[in-house]
């Protein structure tokens, strides 16, 4: 079947084993590739040609010259994205328009020219306005739609429009509070993974009925002015003990400045802050390390 003319043609014209197997048998498998090979090696068949990796590929991978540097490169044969040239700024040389340089200069003067005149942006046609900034009281320019009515923006930078937003915020909560509407600030409905770890730890040392899990205790109970909450982990009220599990966010360096700041406020009105430090429980040393912080907790809980 191998011997004839038509077959020693594809094995010729193939790029790989695979592609000669599936034109001459319909399929290729393990044993069609050892006979091929078997057959190749026995009648010394030039297989140079063959790809290097020596795959199935739906379209045969060719090396071209690149018709603006000379440049060689591979691009993938009759497919859609065939490569023309080797790179993109070979591509914008070999596509650019046929437009002389004293046309395209002569387009880009009167375009300039067109648009210095007429302030309009090209894209929406939007005229230039001039505003005061609510925050700093400085200058600034937007765009607006022609005959429509202004933009709501009414501050002149990311910084003076977060500034802005939170005094909003504050009038907001403020008159919600002033009327009674104000529900207090929430804690999050899902428990981290870490939480749930030790909420079956606490459960396992026969503890967990003594705490409360997300504990709300309002900051002006501390003797902030503030209408937020602290939430503590998990806090055991006959000890006045509260245990923090401490993930990566709290590395940050604003966050640990908050979070000494809020032990601080808590210690004053009798309230131990316990932190322990999460590490990964999937590796030894971080099962390790788990494993002694909970017996050091213990250990500390025991002698309140």
């Amino acid at each position: 079947m191998l011997e004839s003319k038509e077959n020693l043609e594809i094995i010729r014209n193939g790029y790989s084993t695979n592609d000669v197997c599936t034109k001459i048998f319909g399929y290729t498998n393990g044993r069609v590739i050892k006979k091929l090979i078997k057959f190749i090696e026995e009648n010394d068949i030039d297989i140079t040609h063959f790809d290097d990796k020596n795959k199935n590929r739906k379209y045969k991978i060719v090396e071209k010259n690149c018709p603006i540097c000379n440049d060689k490169f591979k691009t993938k044969l009759n497919h859609k994205n065939e490569k023309t040239t080797c790179s993109s700024s070979c591509s914008n040389k070999y596509f650019r328009s046929g437009k002389s340089i004293e046309e395209k200069m002569k387009i880009s003067s009167s375009l300039k020219k067109y648009y210095d005149e007429n302030p309009y942006n090209r894209r929406t046609s939007n005229k230039i306005y001039t505003r005061i900034c609510n925050v700093c009281g400085e200058e600034f320019q937007r765009w607006r739609n022609k005959g429509n009515i202004l933009t709501k923006s009414k501050s002149c930078s990311t910084e003076c429009l977060n500034k802005n937003r939170s005094i909003n915020s504050k009038i907001a909560i403020t008159k919600r509070i002033n009327n009674g509407t104000h529900k207090g600030w929430m804690s999050r409905n899902k428990l981290s993974y870490p939480e749930r770890f030790f909420i079956n730890v606490l459960k396992n040392n026969n503890i967990y009925s003594k705490c409360k899990v997300n504990y709300k205790i309002s900051k002006n109970e501390l003797g902030i002015e503030c209408h937020s909450n602290y939430f503590l982990d998990f806090f055991f009220e006959e000890k006045m003990l509260d245990l923090e599990i401490d993930g990566k966010q709290h590395n940050i360096p604003e966050r640990k400045e908050s979070d000494e700041l809020r032990d601080e406020y808590l210690s004053r009105n009798g309230i131990t802050v316990y932190r322990i430090k999460w590490e990964n429980i999937n590796t030894k040393n971080g099962k390790k390390y788990i494993k002694n912080e909970i017996n050091k907790f213990m250990k500390y809980y025991n002698t309140l």
